[in-house]
């Protein structure tokens, strides 16, 4: 993908003032006064295969508005490059990004430490995975009075609930070919590579709408998500 240019920074300064007040919304809603946003996130929002260090820096810049304090987290491992993203209304603590920990991890250590801050998952008022379409549907319908955050989650959720039980039944289906053309017994496990992939039988494994993980488990038995809620 070509570089990041000028000629086109509007066109992200728009998205990222759409993405740094639905945050911010969720974020007074849910008690909390900052976020930790992970690099793989920042790129399915913005539909870019690479969220540059570049895209990084304008985002912040332009949702301070928002979030006035940010800062990047990096992987320890070679090639040095962020991870993470804390965006947060008030100061950050100092030695919030010293520690090598998950995010999950660091977040809960701070927040003993009165940080209020989370990852998006927790976050209940809405999905993990959103679009810039959910986004501005959302402030919309608060702006116009017609919905209040607890409302639209539930709805989301409900959604995401419909979504996963059709992934799931996908899995099934796809452990039940493999069953019949491998001939095997209801005790065995297939894995991954056995039913996801461009020479298998779905050219991808399904995502759970609310972040969930999915273990396939034994043919006798019926694949799950991690989300409580999600069954076939």
């Amino acid at each position: 993908m070509a570089k990041p240019s000028h000629a086109y920074y509007e066109h992200f300064k728009r998205q990222h003032r759409v993405f740094g007040a639905f945050l911010a919304l969720h974020c007074w809603h849910n008690g909390y006064d900052a976020l930790l946003i992970d690099r793989e996130t920042l790129s399915r929002f913005f539909e870019l295969k690479k969220f540059t260090e570049e895209h990084l820096s304008w985002l912040r810049k332009d949702i301070e508005p928002f979030f006035r304090h940010s800062h990047s987290l990096y992987f320890k491992i070679p090639p040095s490059k962020f991870g993470s993203v804390v965006l947060s209304r008030v100061p950050i603590p100092t030695g919030f990004v010293e520690q090598t920990l998950t995010d999950e991890k660091r977040t809960a250590q701070w927040r003993k430490q009165n940080f209020r801050v989370a990852v998006l998952s927790e976050l209940k008022t809405t999905k993990t995975l959103f679009t810039e379409c959910d986004a501005a549907s959302f402030l919309a319908l608060v702006a116009s009075g017609l919905a209040v955050p607890e409302r639209i989650a539930l709805e989301a959720s409900l959604e995401a609930q419909a979504i996963c039980r059709g992934n799931l039944k996908d899995i099934q289906g796809a452990k039940e070919d493999w069953r019949r053309m491998e001939g095997k017994t209801a005790n065995a496990s297939p894995t991954d590579s056995d039913l996801f992939g461009n020479e298998a039988i779905l050219i991808e494994k399904p995502q759970c709408p609310a972040g969930g993980t999915y273990s396939l488990g034994r043919l006798g038995e019926a694949p799950r998500c991690s989300v409580p809620g999600h069954t076939l």
